[in-house]
């Protein structure tokens, strides 16, 4: 719906009102408005969130369905403070809250510094052992999208990672793993490299159709 800029501002008053209620039910609200808010708006609400029992979560739920919207607008401070939502988010209970989680970090990691891309290569390779296939294959998928920014150290880590979710017993995981070394490629070493090409020759004995047909596109 198209509203000017009066009607915004009395939307906007009554979803940050609504924050004292049901906090991660109005910050989602405010998600599906992002587009339309001003940066003084904005602001307001990571305002309004800073030290709330549930910040994280609403955190979360505000970037659920605007995330490459929000990340055009907010400063550093409050960049740190969502992707810290997504760190903490990866312990979530809920496994759709922590598919969400690996999957976003792979969209916010072109803005991640040093410190914080550490951070992520050593959540999503612990949640590749996640007890959830979703959650595995979440992780490994945002480990191929990161891997353009490694250090050598880092790539290093993430291929042995990815090496060894090829072993997992969910076909999708290991699939995803395949496609994920794939992306990582551009970056190998000759050593790095051999070793994938032949991670990916003995995925082509896979009794699973799909992983095998993956492994051999990757090859190709």
């Amino acid at each position: 719906m198209k509203l000017n800029e009066t009607q915004i501002d009395s939307v906007f008053t009554c979803l940050i009102n609504g924050l004292k209620g049901n906090s991660e039910f109005y910050s989602q609200s405010i998600g599906y408005l992002s587009m339309k808010l001003n940066k003084k708006q904005l602001d307001d609400v990571f305002e309004y969130l800073n030290g709330l029992k549930d910040e994280h979560k609403c955190i979360r739920a505000l970037c659920e369905k605007s995330l490459e919207t929000i990340l055009t607008k907010v400063n550093d401070r409050q960049f740190d403070r969502v992707f810290s939502a997504f760190i903490h988010g990866l312990t979530d209970k809920n496994e759709w809250g922590r598919v969400s989680c690996a999957e976003s970090l792979g969209v916010i990691s072109e803005k991640l510094n040093e410190k914080q891309l550490e951070t992520v290569v050593n959540v999503l390779a612990s949640g590749l052992k996640d007890i959830n296939e979703n959650v595995c294959k979440s992780c490994a998928e945002s480990l191929g999208v990161i891997s353009e920014k490694l250090s050598e150290r880092q790539l290093e880590n993430v291929i042995n990672t990815l090496i060894n979710g090829l072993k997992d017993k969910d076909k999708d995981v290991r699939k995803s793993c395949t496609k994920s070394l794939e992306a990582a490629s551009k970056k190998l070493d000759e050593k790095q490299l051999e070793n994938a090409i032949h991670t990916l020759i003995d995925g082509l004995k896979d009794k699973d159709e799909d992983v095998h047909e993956s492994c051999a596109e990757s090859l190709g």
